[in-house]
């Protein structure tokens, strides 16, 4: 259910989770599989890997049950706090847009701008 904007982009990894992401990607090759988040959890067949939005949504909510979490949370608010972070901490607006895969409007920032994965490391990098 992605858009186009979500689609077919390079989206950097900060170096304080880079560990964590290398983790994922070594298992998702070890399963050879195309797919960051996989299903491991369950003993189904090999196409049943792909981490649809419906099963992370199940295990989100199934953690903030466990965890006597308060129940508002919702799948999303990784998202939202990701950007709030950004904001906080004066990422560039279109880096932020386009890192989490958001359409850009803006006619001379989306055709005109040139941005280089360099300028999204650094910007990401703000955050702290």
């Amino acid at each position: 259910m992605k858009t186009e904007a979500g689609k077919d982009r390079l989206v950097p990894i900060h170096s304080r989770i880079r560990p964590l992401v290398q983790k994922k990607y070594d298992e998702a090759i070890s399963l050879g599989s195309e797919y960051l988040f996989n299903c491991t959890d369950t003993h189904t067949h090999r196409s049943s890997l792909k981490m649809t939005y419906d099963k992370y949504r199940h295990r989100f909510d199934k953690i903030c049950d466990r965890l006597e979490l308060n129940p508002q949370h919702r799948a999303h608010d990784g998202r939202k706090h990701f950007v709030s972070m950004a904001k906080r901490y004066e990422v560039d607006e279109y880096a932020i847009k386009y890192m989490i895969g958001h359409e850009i409007t803006d006619l001379t920032e989306r055709v005109y701008t040139e941005r280089n994965v360099q300028w999204l490391k650094e910007e990401i990098e703000k955050i702290k």
